[in-house]
């Protein structure tokens, strides 16, 4: 399996070696041979640069990080519902009456945060209000909003009624009309399938697809080392 620890080390030491080597231990020398590849880490210094960026050691190791650096302590998890939540597709019985599929590891993932009082937002262009309520019910979660008005007008809203800062926010979302908010929020994250605009500004693209605890993984790897 390909390790990405050089280039990791590299994206996140940036210009920073001299505060990277202050608060870690790790000399200045030593990075910068890791950053040229000429040293390997050890497992004692992946786990000071893992301590130190708030990163687990396993994704430092196994995936490529295109997250932003510095991103403040997450105050607030908005989730898109269609295509993030479920798979994306429409089912409808013989009456008329339609369904969406949701994965268990996603709720429990959203539990494991709504019951510390952490806030979750569900955030939909969609129309099944009651289904997605009937969810967000289930999972505790306070704030749901269904309907046609832009997405980056709600989060706003929500965020005056939080008093917190759309820095604080984190948001995952699949399509274009999430393409306002992932420009705006402090760590923005898309399913492995989301369209191609939202793959280019997303800080993390999920080897899950949608429907798939893609949500599950984003809280477990990314989302809870911000959280303070």
């Amino acid at each position: 399996m390909k390790s990405y620890i050089y280039q990791n080390i590299k994206f996140l030491v940036g210009n920073d070696s001299k505060e990277v080597s202050k608060k870690t231990g790790i000399s200045k020398e030593v990075i910068k041979k890791i950053i040229l590849e000429t040293h390997i880490p050890t497992p004692e210094q992946i786990c000071l640069f893992s301590d130190y960026f708030n990163i687990s050691t396993e994704i430092l190791l196994k995936k490529e990080l295109k997250i932003k650096k510095n991103v403040p302590p997450i105050k607030f998890l908005v989730i898109d519902v269609d295509g993030v939540l479920t798979d994306g597709g429409m089912y409808y019985s013989e009456s008329g009456d339609e369904f969406k599929k949701f994965h268990t590891r996603d709720g429990m993932g959203i539990k494991k945060l709504t019951e510390k009082g952490f806030p979750v937002a569900l955030l939909s262009s969609g129309f099944n209000k009651k289904l997605i309520q009937r969810r967000a019910d289930l999972l505790k979660i306070k704030y749901v909003y269904v309907g046609k008005e832009a997405k980056l007008n709600i989060l706003s809203k929500w965020c005056k009624q939080l008093k917190i800062k759309m820095g604080e926010v984190a948001y995952m979302g699949d399509d274009i009309n999430d393409l306002e908010v992932i420009k705006k929020v402090g760590l923005s994250a898309c399913p492995a399938d989301a369209v191609d605009s939202i793959k280019r500004h997303a800080d993390v693209i999920t080897d899950k697809k949608g429907g798939n605890a893609c949500v599950r993984e984003f809280i477990d790897n990314w989302l809870l080392s911000t959280i303070k």
